[in-house]
């Protein structure tokens, strides 16, 4: 029942927000397709943490992109090629289980978390001492930081064909 109260409560101040005339993006609508079509492996949120995943965050990224290309102006951004690849894999603690540790002095099953990396293509006639300078902000939470775990800047890149200048805090 707490689940549905919270879609319900996201639903209600999207409907606010498009109401009061702001693009907004509806990842709820984005799960529901992951649940759809997601793989046994494939997790939108960690199990242990609020934040979404890897995977998540690069299909944020992608709804986001479907929203942004909505915008006339937006689609005339000069292209460059990124190229996103997965670096490494290391052990996961995520708030819930950091809390019950703290907490409790349990350990929590562990996750792991994939993690990836995105950078300018190498056909994209960059040359190597020039600038990039970006036309997309991205004003955003833990969820788009750049160092944490989920990529979102470096998808959202990808997805765009553009650079993005990233303003991003987190409160761990």
């Amino acid at each position: 029942p707490l689940i549905l109260q919270a879609q319900a409560s996201y639903q209600n101040s999207v409907e606010e927000l498009q109401s009061q005339g702001f693009s907004i993006v509806n990842l709820l609508e984005a799960d529901r397709k992951n649940r759809i079509t997601k793989q046994p492996i494939d997790h939108f949120y960690y199990k242990a943490d609020h934040h979404w995943s890897a995977y998540g965050s690069h299909l944020s990224a992608k709804a986001v992109t479907e929203e942004i290309l909505k915008f006339e102006n937006l689609q005339q951004l000069p292209k460059k090629d990124f190229v996103t690849q997965k670096v490494s894999t290391l052990p996961f603690v995520g708030s819930t289980a950091f809390a019950y540790k703290t907490s409790c002095k349990l350990d929590w099953v562990q996750e792991n978390s994939e993690r990836y990396e995105t950078v300018l293509a190498s056909n994209s006639g960059q040359d190597l001492f020039s600038d990039i300078a970006p036309e997309v902000v991205l004003a955003g939470s833990s969820y788009s930081h750049l160092i944490r775990d989920y990529n979102f800047p470096g998808f959202l890149s990808e997805n765009l064909h553009s650079p993005i200048l990233t303003y991003a805090a987190s409160a761990r």
